[in-house]
Order: structure tokens, then sequence, then C-alpha cells
């Protein structure tokens, strides 16, 4: 099967909603995926003058996991029926400032079923692991599947990916957005819960970017450092070439035993030059 050998420049994708492939297989399938597509959420523009909230606290409780208690704090969308976000918080982080806080978006394939396409689920235990060890700071998890496109879409994304679209690329040929995520929820949270400052933990700067063109606080970023696999190097270095994520190549390799902390301090300790083996990490 031939597969398309460099990604497409915008021009190219605009131009056509299925590019020219030489496998009847390879156009057939991309014919059918793009007959059945839907973006499933519309949301408010952030470029209103003025924020109007849209998230109301429902409840909390507390919550047993295996890498401790948390405080489970559910929302609710008041435009969107069934998008429900919500706060696992470590320790006391009303009123604070420079909270941690990681800003994570569902991802049922690697979460659930244990996906290697992409290290989301590794991403989301380092988050916990690194709040809990630090005593204080939350995880904001949103309902937004495969960069906003939704579970179905995403799967029909990875069969585009299996004919040789990068993970950019899948998406703009059956004619979904790059990055459809929306982080409004959050400001509503933080203002909510009254933290006035966070410390992000995050591989994007785009994360960034939003918190801040929303108006939070966002006082410096922590990086986070993961060993990557054959199956999700591609991925990961895709998002690093077409989407700003950074994505660190270097020969020393992190062992998957390691803590969150261990890694971080290893990695500032022996300075970026030292650092090797497949290593996602953002600075």
């Amino acid at each position: 099967m031939a597969l398309v050998p460099t990604p497409f420049t915008d021009s190219q994708l605009l131009a056509s909603s299925s590019p020219s492939l030489s496998e009847t297989e390879t156009s057939r399938d991309a014919e059918i995926l793009s007959e059945h597509f839907f973006f499933p959420r519309k949301r408010v523009s952030a470029k209103l003058v003025a924020r109007i909230p849209r998230t109301d606290f429902v409840a909390e409780t507390i919550l047993p996991t295996s890498k401790g208690p948390f405080r489970l704090r559910a929302y609710r969308d008041r435009h969107i029926p069934g998008y429900e976000p919500v706060a696992l918080i470590s320790g006391h982080v009303e009123g604070m400032k420079d909270v941690i806080l990681r800003v994570h978006d569902q991802c049922v394939t690697s979460e659930v079923f244990g996906s290697l396409k992409c290290d989301c689920k590794d991403q989301l235990d380092y988050s916990m692991e690194y709040i809990r060890d630090e005593g204080v700071g939350l995880v904001i998890y949103l309902q937004q599947e495969g960069r906003g496109i939704g579970l179905a879409n995403k799967v029909a994304a990875y069969r585009m990916q299996e004919l040789g679209y990068d993970t950019v690329d899948a998406n703009r040929v059956l004619g979904l957005p790059d990055d459809s995520r929306d982080y409004d929820a959050v400001k509503d949270i933080l203002d909510e819960l009254k933290i006035h400052s966070v410390r992000l933990l995050t591989n994007n700067p785009r994360k960034i970017d939003r918190l801040t063109s929303l108006g939070a606080c966002v006082s410096s970023r922590i990086p986070i450092v993961l060993p990557t696999n054959e199956f999700s190097i591609g991925y990961l270095s895709a998002k690093a070439a077409r989407m700003g994520h950074i994505l660190e190549t270097r020969t020393m390799v992190v062992t998957e035993h390691a803590t969150a902390h261990e890694n971080v301090a290893r990695y500032y300790s022996q300075g970026r030059s030292a650092w090797a083996g497949r290593v996602s990490v953002n600075l």
C-alpha cells in the first residue's frame, strides 16, 4: 500500500477533501469514512468581550484511588447536554495561588482500553502522582476525546493514520479540525475555587495560550517526563512537528518505574543536553 510520504500543506488540503492516492483500497476507505463524518460540538466563541460562566458546580465526594484519596468535584455545562467536567483535587486549593494544575482531556482508547498509540493515560497517571506527592493541586478532566472530535471520529482518524496520514492530516482529510478543544470550563472551575494562579503540567503550549486568553494566570510550567514506545513515537513526533508540542529525543533512558518527581529531578539536575531516550517533556 502506498503511503503519503510528506505532510500536506494547508492549501493542498483545502483544495480537496481527499488527496490522490494510488491504491484503490486507500481511496475507497477515505471516501467511505468521509461520508460518515459528524463534528459533535459547536461551542460558544472564546472571543466574547465579557465571558459568561457556563459551568455549574454539582457535587463533591471523596474518591479513593490507587494513587491515594482525592476530592472529586463534578460540574455541568449549562449549554452542552452531557458535558460534565470534573476536578480531582488533592489538599486545600481554594483561594490559593501557584496551584499545580493538569488540564487533561479524555482518552478512552488509552485510559480504558490500554492503547499504546498515545501517552494520554501515562500523562494522567503521572499528573496524579505528582500532585499527590506535592500534597496540593488538581486535575481538571474534560470530555474532549480526540482533541475534541469525539470517539467515533477519532477511530476513523486512526484508520486514516493506518493509510499513511499523520495525526494532523488524518483529521484534515476527513474535514475535521486539527484541535477543537475548548477550555472555558477550566476558567470557570478555577474561578469557582477562587484559585488565583496555576503551575501547569503540560506538553502543549496551546493550553497555556488558551488559558491565558481566557484570563487565567499561568505562573509557570512543569515538565512531564515520560518514556515513549514504538507505537506512540510517530504520533508524538507529528504533534511536535505539526502542532508545536515539545518532544525531546535523548540517550539517557527514563525508567518506567521512577516516580514523577524522580524523573523531573533527574532532568533538571543533569541538564537538558544530558537527557536522552525517547522522552516527552515540556519546559
